[in-house]
């Protein structure tokens, strides 16, 4: 008897051991749950403060696209949150070319907060390699990019692309497809040949069929795409900017011819030319009239006028990696070269044709010149034509072939005074954190 109760006894214990057990793990297990529960619900609260943060930065862009000098808002209510924004502007903004602010924007949901700050800066028409506001000539000629052409840069068009065989791009090419009567924008489709596409990469015209005649990657970069169907970027109407923030203001055409010592010749109508030294920060040009321009450059220029911009012969730099050129034509940006030599032409700047374009004076005439190098980019208004194509080999027969290679430093060092697309984009962005819990 006694032996049984022992081991009753033993059996009670171990039970007991056992339950005890159970309970400290169900309420480890309830711990953890609550805890788990608590961090879900912070990381909740913190994810939308972050985004109301990103309203308030948001807010920032859209403000100082109008208003320079907006200094920000506080506790702007959406919903169950709020954010605040704060704007310094950097004190030399009226002498820039391009405008820099500092935004600090908190966001608050619940009992977190979560602060942005961010670096903005405006757009410059500079960070084109290419870009139109129509891919037809003033008299409607259609141009095509063909399978010798290649650009490195981000490139645009407020109209269209057409494109023959497999131009290469290096960057991001988009369009916004204004008067292509494939693009349906109500409906966000493309019409062509009996079909239907959704697919913005087809959102282009071809010489033939989307089998044979599509855009490729440059060198198979990474960073070209192709997108229709896009934003429209509108051309400024003048060249205004150039005029009011002008160093020297020539009247009547000009000839400018750059020299290698940091100046240049400048022949006014008189005929009679003198030496004008170029800066150490640089100096803005204006010519009310036509420009005849030539030579090498050694420093930092922005040329405007109301007239042509007549290109003569080579236009380069002296320093690649710190000379830049800015040509702004309220008319057109013409090559003048002779038709009957075969010669590559080269031209290191971030041109600009407001009024109408780009292009090459007796393209269609003459022999095979040789290739257009461009080291910058090309702004314009309609398109300029360069040179002709064989429709069945796409061997060049008058005029240039392309090679346009973007000049990435113009990113972040554009010409002084040139032309900004209206838009405010992101330089830097900083996410400081959440606080709360």
């Amino acid at each position: 008897m006694k032996r049984r109760n022992s081991s009753k006894g033993i059996a009670l214990i171990f039970a007991l051991f056992a339950l005890a057990i159970l309970m400290i793990i169900g309420f480890t297990l309830q711990s953890i749950m609550t805890i788990e529960l608590q961090s879900s619900m912070n990381r909740l609260s913190s994810s939308r403060a972050y985004y109301y943060a990103m309203a308030g930065v948001a807010r920032a862009e859209a403000e100082l696209k109008t208003d320079y000098y907006w200094s920000g808002a506080g506790g702007v209510a959406i919903g169950s949150g709020s954010y605040t924004v704060s704007v310094w502007a950097d004190p030399n903004n009226n002498g820039r070319s391009l405008k820099i602010w500092k935004a600090t924007c908190t966001g608050a949901s619940g009992s977190s907060t979560r602060t942005i700050v961010v670096w903005l800066q405006q757009d410059s028409f500079a960070k084109y390699a290419y870009f139109t506001d129509r891919e037809q000539t003033s008299s409607n000629q259609t141009i095509w990019f063909v399978n010798r052409d290649s650009i490195t840069g981000a490139a645009h068009t407020n109209g269209y692309f057409n494109i023959y065989q497999n131009p290469k791009f290096s960057e991001k090419v988009d369009s916004a497809n204004n008067s292509d009567p494939y693009f349906d924008n109500r409906n966000r489709n493309y019409r062509v040949g009996g079909y239907t596409y959704t697919d913005t990469a087809k959102f282009y015209h071809t010489y033939n069929n989307y089998n044979s005649d599509y855009p490729v990657a440059l060198n198979n970069s990474p960073g070209f795409s192709f997108s229709g169907g896009q934003a429209n970027i509108p051309l400024p109407g003048n060249t205004n900017i150039i005029s009011s923030n002008a160093n020297y203001t020539y009247n009547g055409n000009t000839t400018i011819t750059l020299l290698n010592t940091g100046s240049m010749q400048v022949t006014p109508p008189s005929g009679r030319s003198f030496i004008q030294p170029i800066p150490p920060q640089g100096a803005t040009v204006f010519v009310n009239g036509t420009l005849n321009l030539s030579g090498t450059l050694k420093g930092r220029l922005t040329i405007g006028t109301n007239g042509n911009i007549n290109i003569t012969d080579n236009v380069l730099y002296s320093d690649r990696t710190s000379d830049v050129l800015g040509l702004v034509s309220g008319a057109h940006i013409v090559i003048q070269t002779n038709q009957n030599v075969q010669r590559d032409m080269e031209i290191d700047a971030a041109m600009m044709a407001l009024n109408t374009s780009f292009y090459v004076d007796s393209y269609q005439s003459g022999v095979p010149r040789g290739t257009l190098h461009i080291f910058g980019g090309i702004i314009q208004k309609n398109r300029g034509a360069v040179g002709t194509f064989n429709g069945s080999n796409g061997s060049l027969m008058t005029g240039y072939s392309k090679d346009y290679v973007y000049d990435s430093k113009l990113l972040n060092y554009p010409p002084l005074n040139f032309p900004t697309t209206g838009q405010i984009t992101i330089k830097a962005i900083q996410d400081m954190g959440a606080l709360g819990h």
